[in-house]
C-alpha cells in the first residue's frame, strides 16, 4: 500500500479522471482518500494480513493504486508496464519494492515485461482460484499479449482474455490490441 499523501487528479488518462472536479473539491476528496486508506489498512491488519507500504512521491499521485504495480501469484511477480508516461515513472519504484521483498525472502521471482507489452497489473489481471486461471481485461490499459507472459511466469495457471471484446474495444479506441 502507499499512503495517499500526494494523491490528486492532476491529469487525465482515463474517462474517470477529471482534474477540474478535483480542483473544485480536492480538499474534501483528499481527506476522504486519507480516511478510506487508513480504514482499509486497519481492516487488512485486523484480518491478519501483513501490510507492506511504500513511500509516496510528490510527483506521482497515482502511486496509491498499488494493485496496478504487478500481477502476483504463488510468490511470483510479473511487474507492470504502464501505457501512459504519467504512470511509467512508477515502474522503478514498484520494481525496487518487489526486489526488497525478494531480498527478505517474501517472494521468489520478479520478472519484467518487454517495453512493447503493456499490463497494468492486478487492476486488469485477476486470479480466479476456483477456475485456476487469470482473467485479463485488455483494451485501452493492457494489451492481450500480456496474457502469454503471465502464463509463462505463473506456470500452473491459464490466462483467459475476452479476445473478441479486446479486438473491438481496441479498434474502437484506435489502440494497440497485440
Amino acid at each position: 500500500m502507499c499512503p495517499p499523501r500526494h494523491f490528486a487528479v492532476t491529469y487525465s488518462i482515463n474517462p474517470w479522471m477529471d482534474p477540474q472536479a478535483w480542483a473544485d473539491r480536492g480538499g474534501n476528496l483528499h481527506g476522504e482518500a486519507q480516511r478510506q486508506w487508513s480504514d482499509l489498512r486497519a481492516a487488512l491488519i485486523a484480518a491478519g494480513a501483513a501490510v507492506e507500504t511504500i513511500e509516496p512521491t510528490p510527483d506521482l499521485p497515482d502511486l496509491v493504486f498499488t494493485a496496478n504495480a504487478a500481477v502476483v501469484l504463488d510468490r511470483k511477480v510479473v511487474l507492470s508496464r504502464f501505457r501512459y508516461p504519467e504512470r511509467q515513472k512508477e515502474e522503478a519504484i514498484f520494481a525496487a519494492a518487489f526486489a526488497a521483498l525478494r531480498e527478505r525472502g517474501l517472494i521468489d521471482d520478479v520478472s519484467h515485461l518487454p517495453a512493447e507489452i503493456v499490463l497494468e497489473g492486478a487492476g486488469d489481471c485477476i486470479w480466479d482460484a476456483r477456475r485456476r486461471l487469470f482473467w485479463l481485461g485488455c483494451g485501452f490499459r493492457s494489451f492481450r499479449a500480456a496474457a502469454n507472459r503471465c502464463d509463462r511466469r505463473c506456470k500452473n495457471a491459464a490466462t483467459r482474455s475476452c479476445k473478441s471484446r479486446c479486438k473491438r474495444s481496441c479498434a474502437a479506441a484506435g489502440r494497440h490490441a497485440a
